[in-house]
């Protein structure tokens, strides 16, 4: 089955897993949720966030939050989208 021509929404499950590398620039394609794939810490802003928020993840933990920016992290993060 194609999804082409479905509407990609926060509510549709995502089309994309890419690895995130931390920095400073707005990730795309906007993540609708992060997966850590090892324990460790994540540094984020959220997409309706000023300033950004550092978490603990244990491995293979998911985070339900659209992120705009991860700013650093100990953890290998994935981005699903």
């Amino acid at each position: 089955m194609t999804y082409g021509k479905y509407n990609n929404t926060t509510s549709t499950p995502a089309r994309e897993m890419f690895i995130i590398t931390p920095s400073g620039n707005i990730i795309t394609p906007q993540p609708k949720a992060l997966r850590a794939d090892s324990a460790g810490t994540i540094t984020l802003q959220a997409v309706d966030s000023d300033s950004t928020v550092t978490v603990n993840v244990l491995a293979g933990e998911i985070l339900p939050v659209q992120v705009l920016k991860v700013t650093s992290a100990t953890a290998t993060v994935h981005g699903f989208a």
